[in-house]
């Protein structure tokens, strides 16, 4: 009978497993399908060919329901704003797919799927073709899709007109078919619901004839069963005189009565005839049933015996344990889930001033816990959690309060005592005192925080790795000049987080293995394309557990410029004492070439007797002379000389401003005026022999309003700024590769006590070797007969000597050159 009884139960799990397992896996496979096809077709919504993909049109529409892309052959629609189909799609979210059945756009007399697509500024609209979203129909499954209001969007089941409201999880019945049921997630972006059916009638069917034979067989046996029962009678009283002395040992509350109750069961169980009772027994599988209760029984009696022994031995262990847990040298209590206190051991009241009386019952709050933590921590919601979820706070580490209102740290060890019904009754809470280590942990912290402090005020950039060169500290310069986030640089490679020590890997290493220091200049520019001077120091650990370096880099920008500009002064100083001498020495010949060549040119006019006597005397005609020197330009050649040796008298009283300073032409003057006739004068500089026409140029001024007059030489400063006016013009000039317009900005304006006045071009621009050699006397880049190389340098002792002034230049290459003046304001008298 229970092999039928089993057979039956059996095979009704393995029916409803086969059909649920069945029709899961179909599900999962189905769902994870229109899952991949529907981002398929969210990805393909958006490419050229979309009827490749099963799409019979695809159209676009704004935010606003206007419709600015479609297929016009197809589509005629403008705007559908304020239609249905706008108001099942305006909700739809950024990034969101969903699946929507509507009528046909294109037929309004059937139904369609749509695909939607929600982009940041627009919706895109697919019109799905017949089976391009399922283009398969399972053999032995039908599919219905349900959308979230629970209406059907797609269905293949169309053979029996079952009632879609009973479509749910389970089997249903209809016109005497079993319909399995399975449904499925398929999509979250397309808020579908799927439903699996199978029909299972000839299954079902034949488990139901196998349960009808099964009820026939468990039927004849229960008759038997109740003939077997009436012999059970005959030891029922026998059984519940056991069950009342097994009782009587459970519901014991005394541990001590225990074995005295078991050594007493123990001798009732002994005086029952158990070999009569099987005798008197009718059937068969009665008697064995009594006799293994009688083997049962005999054991029962040595086990309780074996318990008795061990309860004995138990209750002496428990008095040993409570007096190790009672002398440990740890705080151990224990509290309900009110927070009254159940156990407080010897340690504890010591260490906290109570007595067991004073103390068990009371709660923490009352007593040695205080309700808000240091840190405004509220500790009772803190015990509400405690006792809901133990597993997240194993330990904890608030302050405590003694009798004597003193203030302690104590960390807690927090273990869950649970009920009968599996609920945390209590927490034991074992606990030691870190007041003194937590005192030790805040000045470190502290220690720490003023060393951090210390670097971070630092200017430098400081940078700590470590042997295999990550990042371990940093200070603010160094997080300010890193390339990556401020949360990303520690513990990554030196020269990804900071690249301008990409070409020092080689010296780090060699650092940190003879631990010698290492010191390297390096050259880098800005993002505003002003070259930057660095000195990068690396530093190996010594003394430390762990290998490691320090890096520092300053920018010494500032140093180098200011080098660079003694090294030129020393220059310019050296080569004024040379220009000085030279000067006096040419001025002497070339005063006697001037006026020999005017003595030539008088000696041959026709204005003065005594020429024209000495023509006479000569036999020679006076104008027959002069006509033979302009025939064979003679008196052109004389005017040429004399010209040169203007000029060379030029250049010498420019070589004289080297070793010469003099304010008695000196007067206040204002920049812009002389800017502004500097600007006027070189527009009339045009000779096809320089290759430039300044007219040509745009000329940007950037005046600022009331700026101070200077106390300055006006025609000393004129040179200077048609020099470089030149200057700019002729280097944009020679450019062959400059695409813009030729411009120079001129802008003033006052800087504290100085009047700042900057010239800047969009010319080619100068290397740093260029730069740094601009001012020197006798450097220039024009081809040789072109300039002399004493424009600038100058220019540089005019500003700085005579003026006591600022000349600096900036200038890269392909991105112009710009030329600071700053002179001092003129006294307020």
């Amino acid at each position: 009978m229970g092999i039928f009884a089993a057979n039956a139960i059996f095979s009704l799990l393995l029916f409803i497993w086969i059909i649920n397992s069945g029709l899961n896996e179909s599900a999962q496979s189905w769902s994870t399908y229109l899952k991949n096809r529907i981002e398929f077709l969210s990805e393909a919504i958006t490419t050229t060919s979309t009827t490749n993909y099963g799409f019979t049109t695809v159209f676009k529409i704004q935010l606003n329901g206007k419709v600015f892309e479609r297929d016009q052959e197809k589509i005629s629609l403008k705007n559908i704003y304020g239609s249905e189909l706008y108001e099942r799609i305006k909700d739809t979210k950024i990034g969101e797919r969903k699946l929507i059945q509507f009528r046909n756009i294109l037929d309004p007399a059937l139904k369609a799927v749509y695909l939607i697509k929600r982009t940041t500024h627009s919706y895109i609209i697919g019109l799905l073709a017949p089976k391009s979203l399922l283009p398969t129909v399972p053999k032995t499954q039908q599919i219905i899709l349900f959308n979230e209001h629970g209406g059907i969007e797609y269905s293949t089941f169309n053979k029996h007109k079952i009632p879609f409201s009973s479509l749910n999880h389970g089997i249903v019945f209809y016109n005497g078919h079993a319909f399995a049921i399975e449904h499925s997630r398929s999509s979250e972006p397309a808020m579908f619901d799927m439903a699996l059916i199978k029909d299972v009638s000839k299954e079902f069917y034949g488990l139901t004839i196998l349960i009808i034979l099964t009820t026939i067989t468990l039927g004849t046996g229960l008759i038997r069963s109740r003939k077997i029962s009436g012999d059970l009678l005959l030891v029922e009283s026998e059984f519940r005189k056991i069950n009342s002395l097994l009782s009587g040992i459970t519901i014991s509350d005394k541990s001590q009565t225990v074995p005295v109750i078991m050594k007493d069961t123990a001798q009732e169980l002994k005086s029952i005839d158990w070999d009569h009772l099987a005798e008197s027994t009718v059937f068969q599988e009665n008697r064995m049933y009594l006799n293994s209760m009688t083997f049962f029984a005999r054991n029962m009696v040595h086990l309780l015996d074996a318990v008795s022994q061990h309860s004995r031995a138990l209750t002496i262990s428990e008095e040993k344990y409570r007096d190790l847990v009672n002398r440990a040298n740890s705080i151990i209590l224990r509290m309900n889930r009110d927070g009254n206190i159940t156990f407080f051991n010897e340690f504890a009241q010591t260490f906290f001033g109570y007595t067991q009386q004073e103390i068990i019952g009371k709660n923490i709050f009352d007593t040695i816990v205080p309700v808000i933590n240091p840190g405004g921590e509220d500790l009772r919601k803190k015990l509400v959690e405690l006792f809901k979820n133990p597993e997240n706070l194993p330990t904890s580490n608030n302050e405590n309060i003694r009798k004597d209102g003193s203030r302690v740290w104590i960390q807690w060890t927090n273990s869950p005592v649970y009920s009968e019904d599996g609920q945390v009754a209590e927490i034991l809470c074992v606990g030691m005192d870190i007041t003194d280590r937590r005192k030790a942990v805040l000045e470190l912290s502290k220690a720490n925080n003023r060393i951090k402090d210390i670097i971070d005020s630092m200017p430098s950039v400081v940078i700590s790795v470590d042997s295999i060169l990550r990042v371990n500290h940093f200070n603010l310069s160094a997080g300010q000049m890193s390339s990556m986030d401020i949360n990303d640089i520690k513990d990554a490679p030196v020269e990804r987080a900071f690249p301008i020590l990409t070409e020092f890997r080689d010296k780090l290493e060699m650092a940190l293995i003879t631990g010698v220091p290492d010191t390297e200049n390096i050259v880098t520019s800005s993002d505003k394309g002003l070259i930057k001077y660095v000195d990068v120091m690396i530093y190996p650990l010594t003394g430390s557990y762990e290998q490691g370096a320090v890096i520092r880099i300053d920018d010494v920008t500032e140093r180098v410029r200011l080098e660079e500009i003694m090294i030129q002064t020393e220059k310019m100083m050296s080569v004024g004492g040379l220009a000085a001498g030279m000067a006096h020495e040419i001025n002497n010949p070339l005063g006697g070439i001037l006026q020999g060549i005017q003595n030539i040119i008088r000696r041959f006019s026709p204005d003065l007797k005594p020429n024209i006597d000495a023509a006479k005397k000569a036999g020679c005609d006076l104008d027959a002379v002069l006509q033979y020197m302009e025939l064979r330009k003679i008196t052109s050649m004389l005017n040429g000389i004399t010209e040169s040796g203007i000029r060379a008298a030029d250049i010498v009283s420019g070589m004289l401003e080297f070793s010469r300073r003099s304010d008695s032409r000196k007067a206040p003057g204002k920049l812009d005026v002389l800017l502004d006739n500097t600007i006027n004068l070189a527009a009339k500089d045009y000779d096809l022999k320089k290759r430039y026409d300044f007219k040509q140029i745009e000329i940007v001024r950037n005046y600022s309003p009331d700026v101070p007059p200077v106390l300055c030489s006006n025609t000393e400063i004129e040179q200077v700024f048609l020099n470089l006016l030149r200057n700019s013009a002729q280097a944009m000039s020679d450019w062959e590769e400059m695409e813009e317009k030729p411009r120079i900005e001129v802008s003033i304006s006052k800087c504290q006590n100085m009047v700042c006045c900057e010239i800047k071009d969009n010319g080619p621009g100068m290397d740093a070797e260029t730069r740094k050699r601009v001012f020197e006397p006798f450097f220039t880049t024009k081809d040789p007969g072109v300039g002399t190389g004493l424009g600038l340098s100058v220019s540089y002792f005019i500003i700085t000597k005579n003026h006591n002034g600022i000349f600096e230049v900036h200038s890269k290459v392909g991105e112009g050159t710009s030329f600071t003046i700053m002179l001092p304001e003129a006294p307020s008298y």
